[in-house]
């Protein structure tokens, strides 16, 4: 419920328009005010336009597990939910969903036939290149949505070092391997930039994937609240 502050506000507004000529540019756009500068140098005249993206709401995109069915084999089980999927545009394993439904509850999401993970997320991947029997390392692999797919890619085989510096992270990622059937994945947490495993792994990768500054921005589509909760600290 509303506080009393809160609702004499609203009584105190009642018919007028949301939108002011004088509202500043970041309260109509829904962004940080602290962060106009260097998103005007990043978008520059394209600033509106990009933040009115961020606004709208986000896709619902799957990654198939390659691992364990087809695109062809997710997407029925999907229609028969009534999901009405469609083959996203650019990657090849992804799905994205027209209208929304109870994912995690479908047999094949506990089977490990898919995994929900963006469009642009299952890209990065795809520009590894990772081949079956490399060495590869994640860094900043979180709760391991590029990891899994990496696995993938390379059918399981070979090795994958998954690093973070976040353990509540990482912890998340042993549920999702073992759902997705993955076994060629090993998890460390790292203690700081010196840590033993980069001194020891330091020239035996074939790839690396460093998806930093790992600020959390990026989220922002998917969880609005970000915005607002978000400070310079957290980008420094």
């Amino acid at each position: 419920p509303l506080s009393t502050k809160e609702r004499d506000w609203v009584q105190a507004h009642v018919g007028q328009p949301l939108l002011h000529a004088d509202m500043p540019e970041s309260v109509e756009l829904n962004y940080p005010d602290w962060m106009q500068p260097a998103l005007r140098d990043l978008f520059g005249d394209q600033l509106a336009e990009a933040m009115v993206a961020l606004n709208a709401e986000a896709t619902v995109d799957l990654r198939v597990n390659t691992l364990k069915a087809t695109r062809q084999q997710v997407m029925a089980a999907l229609s028969h939910q009534e999901m009405k999927p469609v083959p996203t545009p650019f990657a090849a394993e992804g799905v994205r969903l027209k209208k929304r439904g109870a994912l995690i509850a479908m047999q094949a999401y506990r089977d490990g036939w898919f995994e929900i993970q963006d469009e642009g997320s299952q890209l990065v991947a795809h520009l590894v290149r990772a081949q079956p029997g490399e060495i590869g390392i994640d860094f900043c692999a979180g709760a391991g949505g590029k990891t899994l797919a990496l696995s993938a890619h390379m059918k399981n085989r070979g090795r994958i070092l998954a690093w973070d510096i976040a353990a509540a992270r990482l912890k998340q990622m042993t549920p999702r391997l073992a759902r997705a059937g993955v076994s060629n994945v090993q998890t460390r947490l790292l203690k700081s930039e010196w840590d033993s495993s980069l001194v020891k792994h330091a020239v035996s990768a074939d790839w690396v994937l460093l998806d930093v500054p790992c600020s959390g921005t990026g989220m922002w589509r998917r969880s609005p609240d970000l915005k607002r909760r978000t400070s310079i600290q957290d980008l420094e």
